[in-house]
């Protein structure tokens, strides 16, 4: 269920800057000035926004400290985009949600074939070409 993503105040420099370029009066992500409802992952569970530098460190405590040495933060963006794929998000509206130019970039590098679309595929081929199995035992 989406909410409003407020925005808190900062004496970060990196911070200070998108804040206010990006968000309104009321703290709310504000891009294209009308406060479009942007939906991020990035957020805690009041709707506040967790600034990118937080994410690097933890990213880095999970992939050093805790020796995940396979894990960063970008992982997730593989992730976002395989999920959405696996709830039947067309193809451009993921290209667009990346932030890529070419298609075949968010087809080639950020999808992967999970158990759930090898199920989905596995369906539609069956429903295209139906066997009935009392033919096929005989």
């Amino acid at each position: 269920m989406p909410f409003n993503i407020l925005f808190s105040e900062s004496k970060d420099d990196e911070w200070s800057s998108f804040s206010n370029n990006y968000t309104n009066e009321n703290r709310q992500l504000n891009i294209n000035g009308e406060g479009e409802l942007v939906l991020l992952i990035n957020i805690r569970e009041n709707g506040e926004f967790i600034i990118p530098r937080t994410m690097q460190h933890t990213s880095g405590v999970i992939h050093h400290k805790l020796n995940y040495p396979e894990f960063s933060f970008h992982s997730f963006r593989h992730t976002h985009a395989t999920m959405l794929a696996e709830n039947d998000a067309p193809p451009k509206y993921l290209q667009d949600r990346l932030g890529h130019k070419n298609l075949e970039i968010t087809m080639r590098f950020y999808l992967h074939l999970t158990e759930k679309m090898r199920e989905k595929g596995s369906g539609v081929l069956q429903k295209m070409f139906p066997i009935n199995k009392t033919e096929t035992e005989k």
